[in-house]
């Protein structure tokens, strides 16, 4: 799952932040694409709390409920597509 996510991801700056969604959101057209925004944005200030902390384990606990969302957009959504 991460592999898959890195790879797609690539290209993205590693300073993300809760205010790049806002931005994000406009460019979503896909039902899972939405959703997997919405749960990110649910537990992105647990995740980055954490982190800060360096309590990693809290961190890697907040991502790995993301997996149901993440599978349905890697079914739901063609990811090679042209469109970025």
């Amino acid at each position: 799952l991460f592999k898959r996510v890195k790879n797609i991801t690539r290209d993205i700056p590693p300073a993300a932040t809760a205010a790049a969604f806002g931005d994000l959101r406009a460019a979503l057209r896909e039902p899972a694409e939405q959703a997997l925004l919405v749960e990110l944005e649910q537990r992105w200030p647990r995740i980055e709390q954490a982190l800060a902390h360096e309590r990693f384990l809290e961190a890697m606990t907040e991502l790995a409920h993301l997996h149901a969302p993440v599978d349905r957009f890697f079914v739901d959504v063609l990811v090679m597509a042209d469109d970025p």
